[in-house]
């Protein structure tokens, strides 16, 4: 089969032995699967055709950050239109400025990755590297501890979630600019999570 546009390509992978054969193996429980010899786009191609076939939660690890990005930057433009937006893993940032590493941008998306994994999504795919995962995350049974569920409309006692703040370690202050503050101004409460 000649391939000569993006459909054909993705139709070529998806009947690809290789790719069945790959899709099949990811059915056993706690199945691993490590594809190599792909250059380039194909490894995306390669990983929308299993993941198309195999619902689940997909950890891709690649080798660095740059990788990762190219990775997931493919696999967003081969996604089909069910198919769910793939997430990245960052690597909590360390910059020499900060020893402790406290770059929110990177904790947000990680703790949203997190998040979604606790939701318990029944197809999830992460796009991450190496360096993401070598920092231990917050167990499962502390972030339900530490995650407050607030609905729409729902009334809560300011005292409640003043305390709650406070005991999950948010910091008071007068004006609210980055995560992990909150300001309480007559009857609302500005949080940045």
């Amino acid at each position: 089969m000649e391939a000569t546009s993006l459909p054909d390509l993705l139709t070529a992978y998806h009947e690809d032995p290789r790719c069945t054969a790959a899709a099949e193996a990811l059915g056993t429980e706690r199945a691993r699967l490590q594809l190599s010899g792909l250059v380039g786009s194909s490894a995306a191609f390669a990983a929308t055709a299993i993941t198309g076939r195999h619902r689940g939660i997909h950890v891709f690890v690649l080798n660095d950050k740059e990788e990762a990005a190219y990775f997931l930057n493919d696999l967003q433009t081969l996604r089909g239109k069910d198919e769910p937006e793939p997430l990245f893993f960052p690597a909590p940032s360390r910059g020499p400025y900060d020893p402790e590493g406290h770059h929110d941008g990177e904790r947000v998306t990680r703790t949203e990755v997190l998040e979604e994994l606790m939701r318990g999504r029944r197809r999830l795919t992460i796009v991450t590297h190496a360096e993401a995962l070598a920092p231990l995350v917050v167990g499962r049974e502390r972030m339900k501890r530490h995650t407050l569920k607030v609905k729409r409309g729902e009334q809560l006692p300011t005292d409640t979630l003043l305390e709650w703040l406070q005991e999950t370690g948010f910091e008071a202050a007068d004006f609210v600019y980055e995560p992990g503050q909150f300001s309480l101004r007559g009857g609302i409460v500005d949080v940045f999570s």
